[in-house]
């Protein structure tokens, strides 16, 4: 489902305002995605899920301490994973939270409700003042307002983990997943180069598309910055830090993820679809992930409909003409419902975050219909799924 002009996925300090990224590499026609779902048919995965038993034996704690870091939004997927470690394999899971940018009701009740079914939880929230500033920067000058969220996100494990004195630490799925070099899928263990080269002393130190110099211009100091800082490499090998991807230990499914979740750790969907798609059970943490993938398709041609209808397809819960219905009727939705919380989070005029948007609608995928198009209705989108 999705097409030729999806960017691979890059370590977020690579982002400037003038980088382009590669596409992801197409094979006969076919994304990587969908070469490596044919992939997945021929792995072992009852010896994968031993190995998992194995690698948790390692690591459990004899003192019935914390002995695995789980980061979690209080998400499907998040919930999923913790509960197996813990059902499963005997270990005892903390979940850690980089805070939303801006919580949705029903995210609140899911995050909430993790702890209600036995999880402990450690919240994190970054200085407001410093991580709204960012995330307009990122807005502003790379399309990309879930950037801040991202590397706050990834590196608050390693940092945790390192703070803690646990060293394992089990994320969800490898980005492989869905796009990339599927060989990345062979080995279990993240690659903690994309993690630890974010710290000040690195020359490709950006944020917002923007370096420390810059960002001072910005008023935003190398202190304000510390919430997004990594430990460095030596300081995470001397913790001998296993950092791995549950995905390469099961055959990662979303949807069962779901099922899996609602059913046993009380996760609960949203009553209706999210905006941009016909789901109701996925990216339902924070409202500003809608603009996120409102801009992937102004940018790439492919929204939240065609980002959930393709994991679909892949593991046979749709078909492909059924999934193409879907994308169809509600890729090309804009978040109306969430507009007024865009302009009080961005404190911007309607306007002027009309404007903002124009620069990054790419004229490969979108053609104007009226003189001076500003609004969504004035355009024609030319990138519709075949």
């Amino acid at each position: 489902m999705i097409n030729n002009l999806r960017p691979k996925s890059l370590p977020e300090y690579k982002k400037t305002a003038a980088f382009n990224a590669e596409s992801v590499d197409f094979l006969d026609g076919i994304c990587p995605a969908c070469h490596w779902a044919e992939r997945k048919k021929s792995i072992d995965w009852e010896h994968r899920y031993q190995q998992l038993g194995d690698l948790c034996d390692t690591y459990r704690s004899s003192t019935h301490s914390f002995d695995v870091i789980v980061p979690s939004s209080g998400g499907k997927d998040s919930r999923y994973v913790a509960d197996v470690l813990r059902r499963d394999f005997g270990m005892n899971p903390l979940t850690v939270t980089w805070a939303p940018n801006l919580w949705t009701s029903i995210g609140t009740t899911n995050f909430r409700s993790q702890s209600d079914n036995g999880f402990s939880n450690l919240l994190f929230t970054p200085d407001q003042i410093t991580h709204k500033k960012l995330t307009t920067l990122a807005f502003q000058r790379l399309g990309h307002p879930f950037q801040p969220f991202n590397i706050g996100q990834r590196t608050l494990a390693p940092r945790l983990a390192s703070q803690l004195g646990i060293p394992f630490v089990m994320y969800g799925e490898n980005v492989a997943e869905y796009s990339n070099n599927t060989n990345d899928n062979l080995v279990s263990d993240v690659k903690l180069e994309n993690y630890i080269e974010f710290n000040l002393n690195s020359a490709d130190f950006r944020i917002s598309g923007l370096d420390l110099m810059e960002l001072g211009n910005e008023g935003i100091s190398a202190s304000d910055l510390s919430a997004y800082l990594c430990p460095d490499l030596q300081e995470l090998s001397s913790l001998g830090l296993k950092y791995t991807y549950f995905s390469y230990f099961v055959n990662w499914n979303p949807l069962f993820n779901y099922f899996y979740a609602a059913e046993k750790t009380g996760f609960t969907p949203q009553i209706q679809r999210k905006s941009g798609t016909y789901c109701r059970h996925s990216g339902l943490d924070d409202i500003i992930e809608e603009l996120h993938f409102y801009l992937m398709l102004l940018k790439f041609g492919n929204g939240r409909a065609t980002w959930d209808a393709s994991q679909e397809i892949r593991s046979g819960h749709l078909t492909r003409d059924e999934g193409k219905i879907l994308v169809l009727k509600y890729d090309n939705e804009f978040p109306w419902p969430s507009l007024p919380f865009f302009l009080e989070y961005f404190d911007m005029s309607e306007l002027d975050f009309w404007k903002a948007l124009l620069p990054f609608r790419n004229p490969v995928l979108w053609k104007p219909k009226v003189t001076s198009p500003l609004y969504p209705s004035d355009w024609d989108f030319l990138g519709s799924v075949q």
